[in-house]
């Protein structure tokens, strides 16, 4: 018995060899090591962003792109870099689109941004909204509980009453800043229906409290973190895709360590790059992988977004294969050797454990024994 015992155990790690050499081989056969990648090409997405309007965005693409990649046009991309500037900081432009943003409280620009949010300081922008959705609602046009909401916090409630920011920073400015924020994307359409939802939800219970709801300040904070860590035209467009928010939270938080990288892997993934980001943010060192992610581009993300989902479905696997280290040096085995030797191999090692197992042996032997009991009841 203790034989058997011994044979099968050699033979069930023969086997268990063998399955992983075919997997490695399966799972590699189109894949390539992300440090073999060359680091990507971003002048046509700098390009569309400037031709959407989007200058801002466009302008820290390019400098986070001169700033660390190895490309071999830098110098097309400094002069691109350059115009887009020169475009943005245009002082008439901007003190038009800046005007008209104060004035209607919407645009599309950050000005126009800037503008409505400057507005809503002074309890002007809070007030006109107001009249505006009473006037649509009395008229029978559509009105929009959102930016409702939202206006109806800032004229009922005193928001640095309930703020508590920094010593060193106006509360007012804070609070305000965040709300109005949000108010003018809602305008811009730059936020998702599920959290306009939790918006009026945690505006409505401030107003009917006169007080800050919870729900409300983790709006604040996370809204005013984001802004700080990638800036008013990348929080823009990464707002449209955060629905509650725990997704707030952790863009916000990795925005800090890498804002470019977050704001790419957002662009070219959207909803499931919020996903990506809310599960590497509290993992050591995920800003370093986002970051060496997104300098390989499209392929380096899709890479990234493959380990995630590796490590999701094989977090029950056994100590050893879940550290990976099996795996790595097979996959540097083909690597070295090519898929077919290894794949060869490995069948060969799995055909040996199940000889060396005796499982056929082993089954007619349980079989037998099974038959005997049998036969002795009778």
């Amino acid at each position: 018995m203790l034989k058997l015992v011994k044979s099968i155990v050699i033979g069930l790690v023969l086997a268990i060899l063998g399955m992983i050499g075919l997997g490695v081989c399966v799972t590699a056969s189109d894949e390539i090591s992300p440090g073999a990648l060359s680091d990507y090409d971003y002048l046509q997405e700098i390009c569309e962003l400037e031709t959407a309007g989007r200058l801002g965005e466009a302008e820290h693409l390019a400098d986070w792109v001169l700033g660390g990649s190895s490309i071999t046009n830098r110098d097309v991309v400094a002069a691109v870099r350059e115009r887009i500037n020169r475009n943005r900081t245009s002082l008439w432009s901007r003190a038009k689109r800046a005007v008209k943003g104060f004035v209607v409280g919407d645009g599309t620009s950050i000005e126009e941004l800037g503008g409505a949010v400057v507005s809503d300081f002074l309890l002007w922008g809070d007030v006109r909204d107001l009249a505006k959705q009473g006037y649509n609602k009395v008229t029978g046009k559509e009105t929009d509980p959102v930016v409702a909401a939202l206006a109806a916090v800032g004229v009922v409630t005193s928001v640095a009453s309930y703020w508590p920011a920094d010593p060193a920073e106006s509360a007012e400015v804070t609070a305000d800043a965040s709300l109005s924020f949000l108010k003018a994307l809602r305008k811009m359409g730059h936020l998702s229906n599920k959290f306009c939802g939790v918006i009026v939800d945690a505006s409505k219970a401030s107003v009917k409290a006169k007080s800050v709801s919870k729900g409300l300040k983790e709006l604040v904070v996370g809204t005013k973190s984001l802004f700080e860590g990638v800036g008013a035209a990348r929080a823009t467009t990464i707002m449209k895709h955060i629905d509650d928010i725990d997704s707030l939270t952790a863009v916000s938080k990795m925005a800090k360590h890498a804002a470019e990288p977050t704001m790419i892997v957002v662009r070219m993934h959207g909803a499931e790059g919020v996903k990506m980001l809310g599960k590497l943010v509290d993992v050591e060192n995920g800003a370093f992988v986002v970051e060496k992610a997104a300098r390989k581009g499209a392929p380096g993300l899709k890479r990234l977004k493959k380990v995630l989902s590796e490590v999701k479905y094989g977090a029950r696997a056994g100590k050893s294969l879940r550290h990976g280290n099996v795996q790595k040096f097979l996959k540097k085995i083909v690597l070295a050797i090519g898929r077919i030797p290894v794949a060869i191999v490995s069948i060969f090692l799995l055909l040996a454990g199940l000889w060396q197992m005796k499982l056929w042996g082993f089954v007619r032997f349980c079989s037998s024994v099974d038959r005997q009991l049998r036969e002795r009841r009778c």
